[in-house]
């Protein structure tokens, strides 16, 4: 073949290196100024034969067998390698059977020693294999994608001898990071674990490369995007050994179980309120599989209610029965009897005396609740039963102690009955009864006496008038005062007022108003009744 522009290439063209060409699996074109070919090899005829059906021949204009919709952009790119500049492209064709072809297409400037632009190059390399072998790898790559995300999974693929680290798509996706958030190597993947996490991590991993087991499972925290812990479960497999055995590559993937733990540390804490809360009352929690006839119970609640040593002691209802009291058999076989055949009813409650281990009994308060399936049949009965032995001792006790109050109360009104009426058996004999009687005397001498028969009778009306000053203030004494009508401060001066009469003594009131509030009725009469008292008391012996 005549090549008129030989002598401008920057290498001499022996049949050697157009041996060379005409052997590579590219095609070569080059073109001058005017994009006429001046040099083809045999790979680049091939293809203009096959995919556009025409041949090359040196001096033809190379877009004279191109598509007219590609003659534009392909001249775009010609005039800009003429000017220096490199481009890459990738072109697609259509076999007429249909079938897809791609080429990886290099507009080039080809310099003479001069380092001048003498005309451009174009190579293409057919990347049909690769392409379906991407295509293949990318629809693989989808298809574990999918399944990944379908189970919550994300992958990771971490080379030990460089401690690059190599994230899927979908890891980034879980933790909300952006396509060059992560760095690339491991001490980044260990400065995102939670502190509380990150010393026993880094021990497990180091443990499973030199143990040499393959696989690993552990579970911890890891920080996201936004700063928030995620817990994860983590699986990891060595992949790539050296020949001393020595592991290379190591692959694994991470489950999101963030949910699953919160929901196991939620249970928990529920399972631990309760827990508390059944230590705290001291109950019972049993429950009753009917179909199976099994009895199920908290061990705590066993040693704590029953007093029964460990949770295998009664497993069945009838062993439980025989051991509540005979007095009490009847009445706890008709509730249940009545609550397993009674189609509306749900609960009952009831006590009954339970024999412990030691033989004593003890007075058990059980309630429950029955759960019936969607044709009404009783399959479970849950409850709860509480150790009342003390209550009912406390209950007896105080009942005992409000008899015995109810006795002394009795006794004390009898004595302060009896203790009033000697008063005022006192006060009949000691002081109105001596004062009657020497009235008596005076008036006997009045009528005996004419001299002294004024002066007598003056004597009999003083004493007259204070025998009924006497018994004004004694049957008041024993009158309630009517301290619900006039209150309590009221009703002392009323009774100071009535004192004031007598003339022999003085008595002033100090008082703060705000004492009826704070009083009830019969403090009142109580308070009262002292001051009264000492009034008296004073009255009497001033």
């Amino acid at each position: 073949m005549s090549n008129p522009l030989a002598s401008h290439f920057l290498f001499p063209e022996p049949e050697i290196i157009q041996l060379v060409f005409n052997n590579i699996k590219e095609s070569y074109i080059f073109l001058d100024p005017d994009l006429k070919v001046v040099y083809f090899n045999n790979r680049a005829q091939e293809q203009a034969t096959a995919y556009y059906g025409s041949e090359l021949y040196v001096g033809m204009h190379i877009l004279s067998i191109v598509q007219e919709s590609r003659k534009q952009m392909l001249e775009s790119l010609y005039k800009n390698a003429l000017k220096g500049e490199h481009f890459f492209t990738e072109s697609e064709h259509a076999l007429p059977d249909g079938t897809k072809i791609y080429f990886e297409n290099s507009f080039h400037p080809a310099y003479n020693a001069d380092n001048t632009i003498i005309g451009a190059i174009l190579t293409s390399r057919d990347v049909t294999d690769k392409k379906r072998s991407q295509k293949a790898v990318l629809e693989s790559e989808e298809r574990l994608q999918f399944a990944l995300e379908a189970a919550n999974q994300v992958a990771w693929d971490w080379n030990l001898q460089t401690n690059e680290v190599i994230y899927s798509g979908s890891y980034k996706k879980l933790y909300n990071f952006d396509e060059n958030d992560l760095k690339a190597d491991f001490s980044d993947w260990l400065s995102r674990i939670h502190p509380d996490d990150r010393n026993n991590m880094e021990e497990i991993v180091n443990t499973h490369i030199d143990s040499r087991n393959p696989d690993h499972d552990s579970r911890y925290r890891i920080r996201d995007a936004e700063g928030r812990y995620r817990w994860i479960m983590a699986k990891g497999r060595l992949v790539s050994f050296d020949e001393e055995g020595k592991p290379l590559r190591m692959i694994g993937t991470h489950t999101d179980i963030t949910d699953a733990v919160n929901r196991e540390l939620e249970l928990k804490q529920v399972n631990d309120r309760f827990t508390s809360m059944m230590r705290a009352t001291h109950e019972l929690m049993w429950e009753w599989d009917i179909e199976n006839n099994r009895l199920y119970r908290t061990k705590d609640g066993v040693q704590n209610v029953l007093e029964l040593s460990g949770n295998n002691t009664i497993e069945k209802m009838a062993p439980m029965l025989d051991r509540v009291h005979t007095d009490d058999m009847e009445k706890v076989k008709r509730i249940l009897s009545k609550v397993l055949q009674a189609p509306h009813r749900h609960t009952f409650e009831l006590e009954y005396r339970f024999r412990q281990k030691n033989g004593d009994y003890a007075c058990v308060y059980d309630r429950a609740i029955l759960l019936r399936d969607e044709a009404g049949h009783p399959f479970r009965l849950i409850g709860s039963a509480q150790n009342i032995s003390e209550r009912k001792r406390l209950e007896k006790e105080l009942l005992q102690n409000q008899l015995e109050y109810q006795r002394l109360l009795h006794k004390a009104t009898v004595d302060s009955q009896e203790s009033e009426r000697a008063e005022i058996g006192r006060e009949l004999h000691d002081n109105i009864n001596q004062v009657l009687t020497t009235t008596k005397l005076y008036l006997e001498l009045a009528l005996s006496s004419t001299d002294l028969n004024e002066e007598l009778i003056r004597k009999s009306l003083a004493n007259i008038s204070g025998i009924i000053q006497e018994i004004r203030l004694l049957s008041r004494s024993l009158m309630d005062p009517s301290i619900g009508d006039l209150g309590l401060i009221d009703t002392i001066r009323d009774l100071i007022e009535n004192l004031h009469l007598t003339q022999q003594i003085k008595v002033d009131l100090c008082a703060d108003e705000s004492i009826e509030a704070l009083l009830n009725s019969q403090q009142k009469l109580t308070l009262f009744r002292i001051i009264q008292e000492s009034l008296n008391n004073v009255l009497r012996h001033s």
